[in-house]
């Protein structure tokens, strides 16, 4: 009876050794991947500090280590956007945002910064284009429905302003 539990015993310890080692490249990609997160989470920070604080070239390179430990999310993008935005470079902005409108998760992020840059450039058509893709994402936001008011009535385009100028 003791010579039994003690090969029960060795073959629990071996077989619980097996599956702690097969186990165990697993829990290394898992820290890894943890690890991963925490230096990406912490390039988002100082970035959004970089930029709050005006220094786009800072915020470029933390943008960029980001996007290295956590790729290309709706978060890294927009901040991409806005380091490029800042510094100048509105074509790198602009893929970055088209990237954005590209994603079905945050489609109306990328629509809202290509319409924002749309008007600054005066390019009515396109703004007006970009209003309404971004009214199909997202219905109802306040802040479009005045956009494609102004931008309606900057092109003279009477039957759009009737369409979306509140009752009354």
């Amino acid at each position: 009876l003791v010579i039994l539990a003690i090969g029960f015993l060795a073959l629990h310890l071996t077989l619980s050794g097996i599956g702690w080692l097969r186990r165990l490249p697993a829990r290394w990609r898992a820290r890894r991947a943890e690890r991963r997160r925490a230096e990406g989470d912490a390039a988002v920070t100082r970035a959004l500090v970089a930029l709050a604080a005006g220094t786009p070239d800072l915020a470029r390179v933390e943008v960029r280590r980001a996007r290295e430990t956590l790729g290309d999310t709706p978060q890294t993008l927009v901040l991409a956007a806005e380091a490029e935005r800042l510094s100048g470079r509105e074509e790198a902005a602009a893929e970055a945002f088209r990237r954005l409108a590209g994603r079905e998760d945050s489609r109306f992020l990328g629509l809202r910064g290509l319409l924002r840059q749309a008007i600054q450039r005066g390019d009515w058509p396109a703004a007006q284009r970009l209003a309404r893709e971004a009214e199909a994402a997202q219905p109802g936001a306040a802040w479009l429905r005045e956009e494609r008011e102004t931008l309606a009535l900057r092109t003279r385009d009477w039957r759009e302003a009737l369409a979306v100028a509140p009752p009354g």
